[in-house]
């Protein structure tokens, strides 16, 4: 079974990995309920890869549960403006919009 600890060694072994960073991040994210410890690798992976769509909704959830909903709403907007077909990431925007409306 995969735990953070192999997420932060993977990311010693190729740092420079997007796909690495990533999963490094979505890892610690569920499995060590850390949000907090995983948004420096989701932000990575997306300032390596910026054109990575999936990257761009990977670190909008993880803001949305460390209760970041600026830093949300940055990403959901990038991820949309990169893949503005994907339903699920306009999907997410509109969710993002009412949880800070029930605010």
């Amino acid at each position: 079974m995969l735990t953070p600890e192999h997420a932060v060694w993977a990311v010693q072994l190729d740092p420079q990995s997007a796909l690495v960073q990533n999963r490094a991040g979505v890892l610690s994210q569920w499995k060590a309920a850390n949000s907090s410890a995983a948004l420096p690798y989701l932000r990575r992976a997306t300032e390596l890869n910026s054109h990575g769509a999936a990257y761009w909704v990977d670190l909008a959830h993880g803001c949305e549960l460390a209760d970041q909903l600026e830093c949300a709403g940055s990403a959901y907007e990038k991820a949309v403006g990169l893949a503005p077909m994907r339903s699920r990431f306009h999907l997410g925007i509109g969710q993002l919009l009412v949880a800070r409306w029930r605010q």
